[in-house]
C-alpha cells in the first residue's frame, strides 16, 4: 500500500503502471483497483514537502505479442489524431490525481519481435516533442522522462541524441541484465549470470558518452530484487555455471526465476552465506543445494552509488520500492548511500527539534491546529478575520495555519493584489510569506496575490529572502532547466523551485530561485 512505502529515501516516486487503451487512446489504468491508490499515493506529497509523484505508462508487458496493446506504442506515435486523444486524455489524469510528471515506458520500438515497426525510430521522437508541447500548453509545469534498456540490442532503436533534446532525463534499465530468457540466446546460453553488473553497466554507459549524451541526463537503475536460477549441477556455483531453470518461486513473489529483497533476506536470515563479487559490484548466494541468486545490499548499493557519481549522472533510481520488506531494510541500505541519511525513512522528512520549530513562525500541517507552545498568525483585512491560512499542498478544501511561537510577538498578515491583474507587494514593514492566484476568493487573470505579515521576531528571517524569477519563462535565457539566479550580488540562492512560493503560477521553462541575504537566516533546510 503507499502508505507503507519507504519515502523518505527517495526524491520522486512512479506509479507503475498505466495502460492506453489501444481504441480510445486514452489512459487506463493497469487495473481497477488502481484508481483507488491514485489519490493515496500522489496524497503522500502531503507530509512529505518536495516529494513528486509521477505516473509510468507502459511497461515490458504492454508490448506482449499476445496483449491487444501490443502495437499500442506503435499506433499512438504514427497518429496525430491518437496522439491528440491521448494528450488530453493524460493531462485531465494528471490533474484529476495530482501526479507531477510522466514516464513513457516503451521498451520495444523498432524490435519486430516485441510487436515494433521499422518507423517507431522516427515516430517516437516526434511523438515525445509533441507530447512536450501539450504539457507546456496546459499551465503546469509537468516532468517528461523516458525508460530505456541497457542493452545495444534494444538501445540502438532509440535515437538519443534527439530525444536528450526532449526529455528532463532517461531512466536506464542497468538491472534485468540476465535472467532465464538467455537459455535461448545464442551468444550466452543457460548459464548462471547476475542480473545487475557493475561492469556490464559500465558498457552501457559508454553508448550514451559515444553519443555525447549529458551525464546530468542518465539515471541509473537499481534492482530491490534479485533474479534466481536453478543449477544444474550443485557442485558448479559460480557465474558461467549452467542452470536448467529458474529458481523455485517466492512466498509472495510467486514467480519463478524472480525473489524479491524481503525473500531473499529470509534466505540469508536462514544460515545461507553471501559472496561477493567486488568487480561486478553484486553478491550472490547458494541455497538448498541448488538454488541461486544474486542482489544488492547497503555495500554493493554504495559502490554503484559512488560509480553513478564519479560519472556525474543525475541519480540513481530504484526498481521496485514496492520489493523491499515490511520495515523497509533495502531503502534504509539505500538511503544510506544517496544523500538522504538524514530524513525520516517512513515520511514527514527530516524530523526538526521542537526548540527549531518553536524559535520562528512555521507553516503548519494541512487541516490541524498548530503545534504545542505556537499560535496561529491572525488575518488583519477587511471582514475576512480569523487564522491566516493556505492551501498549498492540502487537498479536500483544508488549509495550513502559519503557526508563530507563544512568547513572542504574533505577527497580523493580510493579502495583498486586486484581482483580476495582480501585482501584489508587500508594504515597510511587513514581510511576504505567501502567495496565491485565487486568495480572498477573487481569481488573477495575471500575477499572483501575496500574503504579508507584520514583521516580528519570530518571522523576520523570512523577510531575508525572497523567490526571483517569473512565470511562464522562469530563467533569464530561456533554457530548459535553468535557474533564475539572484539579482543582487549579497544574496545566495538557498533553493529552487518551478513554483515558487505556493500558489503562484508555474514555469513552463526554467525554475524560480529562492534567494537569502549572506549569512543565511536559516540553517538545515530541506524539502
Amino acid at each position: 500500500m503507499p502508505e507503507q512505502l519507504p519515502v523518505g529515501a527517495y526524491t520522486h516516486l512512479n506509479f507503475a503502471f498505466a495502460f492506453i487503451d489501444p481504441k480510445s487512446f486514452k489512459v487506463a489504468p493497469m487495473s481497477a483497483a488502481d484508481t483507488e491508490l491514485y489519490s493515496r499515493f500522489t496524497g503522500l506529497k502531503d507530509s512529505n514537502p518536495g516529494l513528486q509523484t509521477w505516473i509510468s505508462i507502459g511497461g515490458w508487458s504492454m508490448n506482449d505479442p499476445d496483449q491487444p496493446t501490443a502495437t499500442t506504442f506503435s499506433d499512438l506515435a504514427g497518429s496525430s489524431s491518437a496522439q491528440s486523444a491521448f494528450f488530453s486524455s493524460l493531462i485531465s489524469f494528471l490533474q484529476t490525481w495530482g501526479f507531477d510528471g510522466v514516464d513513457i515506458d516503451w521498451e520495444y520500438p523498432v524490435a519486430t519481435e516485441r510487436s515494433g515497426k521499422p518507423q517507431d525510430f522516427q515516430n517516437y521522437v516526434s511523438f515525445l516533442k509533441n507530447l512536450r508541447s501539450a504539457l507546456g500548453g496546459s499551465g503546469h509545469n509537468y516532468g517528461l522522462t523516458i525508460t530505456v534498456p541497457s542493452s545495444y540490442w534494444y538501445m540502438q532503436h532509440f535515437d538519443i541524441v534527439a530525444i536528450e533534446k526532449v526529455v528532463d532525463w532517461f531512466n536506464v534499465m542497468t538491472y534485468d541484465l540476465h535472467g532465464t530468457w538467455d537459455s535461448t540466446d545464442k551468444f550466452i546460453g543457460p548459464i548462471v549470470n547476475a542480473h545487475t553488473n557493475l561492469t556490464e553497466i559500465d558498457l552501457t554507459m559508454d553508448l550514451f558518452w559515444r553519443n555525447k549524451i549529458d551525464p546530468d541526463k542518465i539515471v541509473m537503475g537499481l534492482g530491490f530484487y534479485g533474479r534466481s536460477f536453478t543449477l544444474s549441477d550443485p557442485s558448479c556455483t559460480k557465474p558461467g555455471c549452467g542452470f536448467s531453470g529458474g529458481g523455485n518461486p517466492g512466498k509472495c513473489s510467486a514467480s519463478a526465476g524472480t525473489l524479491m529483497y524481503s525473500e531473499i533476506q529470509d534466505i540469508l536470515a536462514a544460515g545461507a552465506k553471501a559472496t561477493m563479487d567486488k568487480d561486478a559490484a553484486v553478491k550472490q548466494v547458494v541455497w538448498d543445494n541448488n538454488q541461486w541468486v544474486s542482489f544488492d545490499d547497503e555495500e554493493t548499493l554504495r559502490l554503484k552509488t559512488d560509480y553513478a557519481n564519479g560519472k556525474c549522472l543525475g541519480g540513481a533510481m530504484v526498481w521496485a520500492a514496492s520489493t523491499d520488506d515490511t520495515v523497509g531494510s533495502a531503502a534504509q541500505a539505500y538511503i544510506k548511500t544517496n544523500g538522504l541519511v538524514s530524513r525520516s525513512l517512513f515520511g514527514g522528512g527530516a524530523n526538526p527539534k521542537e526548540e527549531d520549530v518553536l524559535s520562528a513562525c512555521i507553516w503548519g500541517e494541512c487541516g490541524k491546529d498548530c503545534p504545542d507552545n505556537s499560535l496561529p498568525a491572525q488575518r488583519s483585512d477587511g471582514k475576512n478575520r480569523g487564522n491566516a491560512g493556505i492551501y498549498t499542498g492540502c487537498s479536500d478544501g483544508q488549509t495550513r495555519n502559519y503557526c508563530c511561537p507563544k512568547g513572542q510577538e504574533v505577527p497580523t498578515c493580510q493579502w495583498r493584489g486586486g484581482a483580476p491583474f495582480c501585482d501584489g507587494k508587500c508594504h515597510s514593514g511587513e514581510v511576504q510569506v505567501s502567495s496565491d492566484t485565487s486568495a480572498t476568493g477573487s481569481e488573477c487573470w495575471t500575477g499572483h496575490k501575496v500574503l504579508c505579515c507584520t514583521s516580528t521576531k519570530s518571522d523576520a528571517g523570512i523577510g531575508q529572502c525572497k523567490w526571483e524569477g517569473s512565470a511562464p519563462f522562469c530563467g533569464k535565457h530561456g533554457r530548459v532547466g535553468e535557474h533564475y539566479g539572484c539579482d543582487e550580488s549579497d544574496r545566495y540562492e538557498e533553493t529552487y523551485d518551478s513554483l515558487g512560493a505556493g500558489g503562484e503560477e508555474y514555469c513552463f521553462s526554467g525554475y524560480k530561485s529562492f534567494c537569502c541575504t549572506k549569512p543565511p537566516p536559516f540553517t538545515g533546510c530541506g524539502w
